[in-house]
């Protein structure tokens, strides 16, 4: 019987002197790999961090540049090209792109997805520390379907009350009030220092049906 040990050492060896002379064409496989990644999880990131209109504007452009020159090395390569390909991201980046160009609204607010994937924005009046602060609490209270609903956090200039509005995909009567009462609590006593809150609750399919609630 022949020492299976030995047998895949021989056959470890033909394969390494086999591939011997395209060693640095495989190198440079590794070496594409790995900046796919790096430049994956920088796209992705971005998405997670309150940023405004035109940060996020120039952030896209940007992306988009340094996919479609990844995509050019995807497609000279040995390997990846049969498993990589940016394509359709590029091809959603750019129509992100052009919806965000034409967005007025958005022009004084920044905006970000929490860690769950719900939309939050938000005028810049908050910090970053408290926009983050808050994107953990709707992921904290909303466990189920966070990304159900948009959450919109704004700061009036003329008295500086804080105004919240939630915007919810199911309709109005499917909501549970005692669910945002608490999420507004948290938000006024752990964020905000006890400063008081009006939320607003309304569903997409129709805004002019809405719930008001108060912290206390």
């Amino acid at each position: 019987m022949k020492n299976p040990d030995k047998a895949l050492i021989v056959a470890a060896l033909l394969i390494v002197l086999a591939l011997f002379p395209f060693k640095d064409r495989i190198l440079e496989e590794v070496v594409l790999l790995n900046q796919v990644e790096v430049l994956s999880k920088k796209i992705v990131s971005t998405y997670f961090y309150p940023v405004s209109r035109e940060e996020r504007v120039h952030l896209l452009k940007d992306s988009i540049k340094k996919m479609n020159e990844m995509q050019e090395k995807i497609s000279r390569s040995i390997v990846a090209k049969y498993f990589i390909n940016f394509q359709d991201l590029i091809q959603e980046s750019e129509e992100n792109l052009l919806v965000l160009e034409n967005q007025e609204f958005y022009e004084d607010f920044v905006s970000f997805l929490t860690s769950k994937l719900a939309n939050v924005i938000a005028s810049r009046r908050f910090s970053n520390e408290q926009l983050l602060q808050l994107g953990h609490l709707i992921d904290q209270e909303f466990t189920e379907e966070p990304n159900q609903s948009t959450y919109l956090f704004d700061r009036d200039e003329s008295n500086d009350q804080l105004f919240f509005e939630i915007i919810h995909h199911q309709n109005i009567h499917s909501i549970e009030e005692a669910r945002f009462q608490l999420f507004v609590d948290k938000a006024s006593g752990d964020i905000f220092r006890r400063e008081p809150i009006i939320l607003r609750v309304s569903s997409e399919k129709n805004l002019s049906e809405y719930i008001t609630l108060k912290s206390s």
